[in-house]
């Protein structure tokens, strides 16, 4: 007999003889014994025929929910006084054993069941209910099956009948959905590896025991007993001998002062023995060529590599079997708030060492230390120099290499650490940049008092407007520049141009240190000359010739920062104090006793730990994302706000940026990250979304000459400014260029404005700038010009030439930029010094010069804080004891686990264009005049790209030029297909419709007035 014909809304999984786990032998017994039947009318007699051993079972035929069989009248009686303690009602099944409407157990869509666990069921009705809740509901009604439709319906498509699914089946899907909605995406990918492997060790398993039947030899004879309990995993991963966490093969991490540290040598050698892939230092293809594209193909590893073949030539006994293996690092740190509880909150610090970075360097970079970020990192940074110092100098050290299961010679240099502005500063105790002698990193001078020769003579600038068109000779330009005696042109580094940077000192200055003339010219701020200054201060105290003040004002001239001054006056004071007072017996004891608990302040200042690193100040480079991006690109949106302001345009301005971002946003394109334009203060923005900006400034801003203008100011009101309202407060800032908080409430306001009043000299109003639209749309198209020079993939001797240039023309167009809308009395501080990012710009092309392309140094990804991503998760339970030590080890071990599963340097899948199902789509998006997302082909072909991997060609027709910005006729050609499979695409691009007055166009504007600028990943606007 089929056991389906008779067996009910009973689970068919309970049909399995739990002996033999077959199917085909079992078989539904017709009626069971008459005592049986009328005590438990309910019940089905199954048994299998394979063995008599085997025996019988019972289920029942109405019950959905039953997980387990029952073989003795215990659970016989059990279920029947639990489920059918009234009356059954007798009911039949149709000969495939589906229940239907005959029957009383239809499950209908629009809610109306029966009203009892026993069938038939009274009707109800699911009011108040959607669609989805009235089938759930009314299938758990119905003998609690509304979980097994579900998982139906999740796995099967519905097509599986819920009392067919076997109960643990169903009970494992539903934790896995439960888990599934609290994973990232990484988290998923992980998941469903874990998935994929548990089938395969199920096939493996039965595979196995069909060999171990038939008595065949296993190839493994161990398999895992994987645990079921939360206390038994924990165990395996953390509490017992052999734990995952004691015996992962990671580098030792202990604890120094206030923070952890994996050593150096441990992490170099951890690097080596897991085959991790490195950049080599001669194996680029372009190696002797002009071009570099790679950090291992720059002038500064082929130092390393040079040093480092000295090295090998000098040791006083050689392996020849031995390879010598070059590495080069850079490092990283800086701060990050973790995702801790408000209650322990507190920002980490955070260092991290890259190795020879190769593709986005993930398994390259190792985290170095942990700890507080306002914790004393001296103690660290000195065992970090020893280690360093220890590859790069004296007997090449010999290291397990896994690639070639030998042993090798290996040196390693520090090239390049990448930190911020206030980072780096205060790690290498150079002034702040708003201090007056080092507002331009690596250079000491008081721009102030020299800004009339650092900025381009007329004769200069006309040169530097001449060399932002390709067709203009750039070497002629470079040396007129350099020859003109009446300015400096922004250059701090040739003589003939130092010669003009010289300023008179400051109050309180040594004399001693002046020259002839009485002033104290530009130098190059270096460690060498740092420790020089201590040394000459430190003289000059102890021997009675210096103030502590005068002390004081000469280590800010040589960069040096407030909290290391204050150091080494107190080791000066010390040894003065120790020399001085060595006759009195009574101050002489108390002193020695200190000295003798601090020997090291007796002794004149050794300065910074970080100066001995072997690199110099300029190796500390600019951060290029936050440099040009967070940093320059930021003031130029807030600087075309207070423009707009004081031109009376700035509700214009926000109109027109209303909207005009969002369907780019919507496009999610990775290499173009917008957000909604909000004006003034743009909070919420991250650097990404900055980027984006500086790439669309060309096209967004390039209506700024058809902005309407605002209400004209009619002048301060008359009566008492206690009585102004908030509408009247705001007014008079705006007409002063001050800026107007965006969030504040009329009281706030009015006391802004009642504290200005009360100045003695209290702010006027600015008259309407004399700079035009199209001054301020030069200007950025001089910025987005600068921003693609930096942004580039190679470098040559022209590029860094044509960078110099660029730089120095958009600074002198900023310099003119910022002085039209400043008073006379603000003019003596220019924005490029007191937002010294300005200035900063001009080290960009010694660092290109030496590094090779600057995205290579970009501080975004794993060589910067795109590592914090990982560590974040992991910084979620506060500041507990030795927290840096298990955030250090638990990074460590994630790492690990991500190499075993192969998960190196593969880049998450990256969403660069958009593929639209359809040429209607795309036909529609034209007609509606849409921001369109297409690629760029070889031989210049644009496309559009469908889901079906085909591309649609567009055919483009030159229109008009607005604003130095060309626009294009968009048509679409024929359906191409890719027949050979290779990808020819080169970059991708976006269509962006030509703007109007008020922002996007829209249907009501003429479609012949409308074309397309096109402008693509790597910061190209198509040319006419």
């Amino acid at each position: 007999m089929n056991p389906s014909s008779s067996f009910g809304l009973a689970p068919r999984s309970l049909c399995v003889c739990q002996r033999c786990l077959s199917l085909k032998d079992v078989e539904v017994v017709g009626t069971p014994n008459n005592s049986l039947s009328k005590r438990y009318p309910w019940i089905i007699e199954i048994k299998c025929n394979l063995a008599e051993e085997h025996g019988t079972w019972y289920v029942c035929r109405y019950c959905v929910g039953i997980r387990s069989q029952m073989r003795n009248d215990t659970q016989l009686r059990r279920h029947h006084k639990r489920f059918h303690d009234k009356s059954v009602p007798d009911i039949t099944f149709s000969e495939d054993g589906k229940h239907g409407k005959d029957m009383g157990v239809e499950y209908p869509d629009d809610g109306t069941i029966l009203d009892s666990k026993l069938i038939p069921l009274a009707q109800v009705d699911f009011i108040h209910m959607n669609q989805n809740c009235k089938r759930f509901f009314g299938r758990q009604h119905q003998c609690n099956g509304g979980v097994p439709d579900l998982i139906s319906r999740v796995y099967f498509n519905g097509e599986a009948p819920p009392a067919e699914i076997n109960p643990p089946d169903r009970n494992l899907g539903l934790l896995m959905l439960l888990l599934s909605t609290r994973l990232t995406r990484e988290e998923l990918e992980i998941f469903s590896k874990i998935l994929s492997l548990f089938q395969e060790v199920i096939d493996s398993r039965v595979q196995a025991e069909k060999m171990r039947l038939e008595k065949e030899q296993l190839l493994y004879r161990y398999c895992i007993s994987f645990p079921t309990l939360a206390k038994s995993l924990r165990e395996m991963v953390f509490r017992r001998k052999n734990s995952f966490s004691e015996i992962i093969p990671v580098p030792s991490v202990s604890k120094i002062g206030e923070h952890s540290y994996a050593s150096l040598s441990s992490v170099i050698s951890n690097f080596l023995a897991n085959e991790f892939a490195y950049q080599q230092i001669n194996d680029c293809a372009d190696v002797n060529s002009n071009e570099i594209t790679c950090l291992s193909n720059s002038p500064m590893a082929k130092k390393v590599l040079s040093r480092a073949q000295q090295r090998l030539e000098n040791l006083s006994f050689r392996d020849p079997s031995l390879e010598l293996v070059t590495l080069y690092l850079t490092d990283w740190s800086d701060a990050f708030e973790p995702n801790s509880v408000k209650s322990n909150r507190g920002s980490i610090w955070a260092m991290t060492v890259s190795i020879s970075p190769i593709g986005v360097g993930r398994q390259n970079t190792y985290p170095i230390a942990f700890g507080p970020a306002k914790g004393d990192r001296s103690e660290l940074d000195r065992q970090y120099q020893k280690e360093l110092l220890s590859f790069s100098k004296g007997p090449l050290q010999k290291i397990y290499n896994g690639r070639t299961k030998t042993m090798c010679y290996v040196h390693a240099e520090l090239i390049a650490s990448i930190q911020d502005q206030p980072e780096r500063r205060e790690a290498t105790s150079i002034a702040a940049g708003k201090s007056l002698h080092t507002s331009r990193y690596g250079y000491l001078i008081n721009l102030q008092k020299v800004v009339d020769v650092v900025v381009p003579c007329n004769e200069c600038r006309k040169v530097l407007m001449e060399t932002e068109f390709e067709e203009s000779n750039q070497e002629r330009a470079w040396s007129t520049l350099c020859q003109c005696p009446e300015c400096v042109a922004w250059d701090f580094d040739s003589p003939n141009k130092r010669r003009l940077l010289r300023a008179i000192p400051p109050k309180d200055f040594p004399i001693d240190q002046l020259s002839s003339d009485g002033k104290y010219g530009i130098k190059e701020c270096t460690f060498t000359g740092m420790q020089k200054a201590i040394k000459v201060a430190h003289q000059n105290m102890i021997e009675n010739k210096w103030s502590a003040t005068s002390a004081r004002v000469y280590l800010s001239t040589e960069g040096i920062n407030e909290s290391m001054q204050k150091t080494i006056i107190e080791h000066a004071r010390c040894c003065i104090a120790h020399a001085y007072y060595n006759s009195n017996g009574e101050l002489r004891d108390s002193i020695n006793r200190d000295k003798e608990l601090h020997p090291d302040m007796y002794e004149m200042c050794k300065g910074n730990p970080r100066w001995d690193l072997g690199i110099e100040v300029w190796q500390h480079v600019e951060a290029v994302m936050h440099l040009v991006f967070h940093g320059i690109q930021k003031h130029l949106m807030r600087a075309v706000e207070r423009w707009a302001s004081l031109n009376g345009s700035q509700s214009s301005l926000h109109r027109f940026g209303k909207g005009t971002l969002e369907p780019i946003q919507a496009l999610s394109l990775d290499w173009c990250k917008p957000i909604p334009y909000n004006g003034e203060g743009f909070g919420g923005w991250l650097a990404e979304n900055y980027l984006a900006m500086a790439r669309l400034s060309p096209w967004f801003y390039s209506q700024l000459d058809k902005l309407g203008e605002d209400e004209t100011y009619p002048g301060d009101p008359t009566n008492d400014p206690i009585y102004w309202n908030k509408k009247q407060n705001a007014a008079w800032l705006r007409a002063r260029g001050l800026p107007v908080p965006g969030k504040i409430s009329a009281s706030e306001l009015k006391e802004i404005v009642l504290g200005h009043l009360s100045r003695d000299n209290p702010p006027v109003i600015i008259p309407k700038p004399a700079i035009t639209a199209k001054d301020v749309m030069s200007l950025l198209d001089s910025a987005h010009r600068m921003f693609r020079l930096v942004m580039a993939r190679s470098v040559t001797r022209e590029y860094i030439l044509r960078l110099d240039l660029q730089i120095k023309t958009f600074l002198t167009k900023f310099h003119e930029f910022d002085a039209e809308l400043k008073s006379n009395e603000a003019k003596k501080n220019p924005a490029w010094i007191s937002s010294y990012n300005f200035i900063c710009l001009l080290n960009l092309p010694r660092m290109a010069k030496e590094y090779g392309p600057l995205r290579n140094l970009w501080e975004g990804g794993y060589l910067g804080e795109g590592f914090i991503r990982h560590v974040k998760p992991h910084a979620k339970h506060g500041f507990r004891k030795n927290w840096e030590i298990n955030l250090h080890k638990n990074v460590l071990k994630e790492k690990f686990l991500s190499a075993c599963l192969k998960d190196t340097n593969r880049k998450g899948k990256e969403r660069s264009q958009v593929r639209y199902s359809t040429r209607a789509e795309i036909e529609s998006g034209l007609i509606c005049r849409n921001v369109l997302s297409c690629v760029r082909l070889l031989g210049e072909k644009l496309a559009f790209s469908l889901t079906d991997q085909r591309q649609i060609g567009i055919n483009l027709e030159y229109k008009c030029t607005v604003n130095n910005l060309d626009y294009f006729n968009v048509s679409l050609g024929a359906l191409e297909t890719n027949i050979d499979g290779n990808d020819d695409t080169l970059s991708s691009c976006l269509l962006l419709p030509n703007l109007t007055g008020e922002g996007l166009p829209n249907l009501d504007d003429a479609v012949d007035s409308i074309g397309y600028a096109i402008v693509d990943s790597e910061w190209n606007y198509f040319p006419k």
